[in-house]
């Protein structure tokens, strides 16, 4: 009697074990993984400028995170934990680890609230996706047989970890090479300059010389202020090909915000970069000063900046973004980190 009374009594409680263990599992998941996720987060928003490398350019810790979270969750037994594991973790990290590093640094948390939730989305999704192949890892590694589909999760995972490693590259595809703004084909921390004043022929350009040459004069120290010295741009007297030059144009242009101009200049790279075009459309409140700072912002443009993650037609973008390379134009006087990095001029 006592054997027919007491067996079945551990095989009922066994599925609630097991679940209890699961959950518990995916807690001290999210709470150690988003922890140290957010650690991270915090650390590296202090120090990436000393390194002088994009916050951005660490995505790979984050993949990391995300397998080694799938990987504890799973047990060796189940997909559906593996995922939820990276989703977890992912979830602190746009929650908390957010909260932490706008309160460190609100320039690196950019865009509009929509951009930000469809950004937090995909992050979300392709958490997930990478705690499959933390699941995938430790399904190889349990003692029951590898599938077919965990040794491919494997593979992956070994060849994207090796690539953000430095170990070796993946391939890249022809439409992912350098952008035509690519500053790769002159030293960025030396560029010579040249300018010209352009109109109708038989015409008077409304730049005379001495406006010309006050804002090229005021561009030069602005330019060393914004780039913190990295930089130096040498004004060259004749218009032999230089690393850009500059065209005082007598197109006509109308102000609606003075704060905003994204109309009063533009950048064009013509033979893949190469040569670079910056120029500079009339208006008579144009006055030194401001077209010296329009100068600067173009000339980032010139050594390749802006792309990347928060970034949308080579601006920096965001409701409080203050940058100069924002759009709209930011009011700061120096360049970042993250944009020096971008132009070449990183530490």
């Amino acid at each position: 009697m006592r054997r027919l009374t007491a067996g079945p009594a551990p095989e009922a409680a066994r599925p609630a074990i097991r679940g209890e263990s699961a959950a518990m599992t995916l807690f001290k998941v999210a709470l150690i993984g988003g922890g140290v996720t957010v650690i991270f987060d915090a650390a590296w928003a202090v120090l990436h400028p000393a390194f002088g490398a994009p916050y951005e350019s660490v995505w790979w810790v984050y993949v990391l995170i995300a397998a080694a979270a799938g990987y504890v969750a799973s047990q060796g037994r189940s997909w559906r934990l593996g995922a939820a594991g990276g989703f977890f973790v992912a979830a602190v990290d746009l929650t908390l680890g957010e909260l932490v590093v706008s309160a460190i640094r609100p320039d690196l948390v950019t865009g509009t609230m929509p951009e930000r939730l469809l950004a937090a989305v995909v992050a979300l999704l392709i958490a997930s996706a990478v705690g499959l192949v933390g699941a995938g890892v430790a399904r190889v590694m349990s003692p029951r047989r590898p599938t077919v589909y965990a040794l491919l999760l494997l593979l992956v995972f070994i060849a994207v970890s090796g690539h953000a490693a430095g170990i070796w590259e993946i391939p890249r595809l022809r439409w992912a090479s350098s952008s035509p703004n690519s500053s790769a084909g002159f030293d960025p921390r030396s560029i010579t300059v040249a300018y010209e004043r352009v109109h109708v022929a038989d015409a008077t350009s409304p730049w005379s010389q001495e406006t010309t040459e006050r804002i090229m004069s005021r561009f030069v120290e602005r330019w060393s202020e914004a780039s913190l010295g990295r930089s130096r741009a040498t004004v060259m007297d004749d218009t032999d090909l230089r690393d850009v030059l500059v065209i005082f144009s007598d197109r006509p242009i109308e102000f609606v915000d003075f704060n905003t101009t994204a109309t009063a200049a533009r950048f064009v790279p013509f033979a893949g970069g190469r040569l670079r075009v910056v120029e500079v459309f009339f208006h008579p409140r144009l006055d030194s000063e401001l077209t010296a700072g329009i100068l600067v912002h173009e000339f980032g443009h010139a050594l390749g900046c802006c792309t990347g993650l928060n970034t949308s037609g080579g601006h920096f973008i965001g409701r409080n973004c203050t940058l100069i390379l924002c759009s709209p134009h930011g009011s700061a006087r120096v360049f970042s980190e993250d944009e020096l990095n971008q132009m070449g001029l990183g530490r």
